[in-house]
């Protein structure tokens, strides 16, 4: 049987460059453009994310399966920080939170592994019967310096060329591809 799967994610963290460094970059001075600046912020930002395959900004993820899969769970958004809970839900429609003993996250993999002789929950075909809660991103809610460099700066590169060129949509240039590409998560 297949696992259907569902992901909400809902940004919990500030933007990985501040209005004031971008309009330093773009050499703007005044508030005419503070709007647009703001919102090339975010669209270079999600821009670089639908890139990297990655979270650059805090997020908490919610991942909804019909059932616990055999191994472990693979979480599809990273980076992973931290797991927040797993909920399953039986068939007379009772939930519970899984006990955090019984799993170790691997935030450099992206997944969640099961405890060996961990008392597994059952595994019924419920649709969206599991709920697993995690964070993902490299910022923090309220500190962006986990943010590395690299990203940083091709979201800058990304804001200045979508500034210039208002009027025409603009592909992704080499050097924010060559800036993005190390941290760039590829699907298998």
């Amino acid at each position: 049987m297949r696992n259907f799967y569902s992901i909400t994610k809902a940004q919990t963290g500030a933007e990985p460059l501040a209005l004031s460094d971008a309009k330093t970059y773009l050499r703007i001075d005044g508030t005419d453009d503070d709007t647009l600046v703001t919102a090339l912020i975010a669209s270079s930002r999600s821009v670089a994310e639908k890139y990297i395959n990655k979270a650059i900004v805090q997020y908490t993820v919610t991942l909804t399966l019909d059932y616990l899969p055999p191994g472990g769970i693979l979480l599809p958004i990273g980076p992973v920080q931290s797991v927040t809970s797993i909920q399953v839900t039986d068939s007379s429609n009772t939930t519970t939170t899984w006990n955090s003993s019984n799993y170790v996250v691997d935030t450099q993999g992206g997944r969640i592994v099961y405890v060996v002789g961990a008392s597994l929950p059952p595994s019924y075909a419920l649709v969206n019967g599991v709920t697993v809660t995690y964070v993902a991103g490299y910022g923090l809610a309220s500190d962006v310096t986990g943010v590395p460099a690299g990203i940083v700066q091709g979201i800058r590169h990304l804001i200045a060329g979508s500034y210039e060129n208002r009027e025409v949509a603009v592909d992704v240039p080499p050097l924010v591809c060559a800036l993005l590409d190390p941290f760039k998560k590829y699907v298998i």
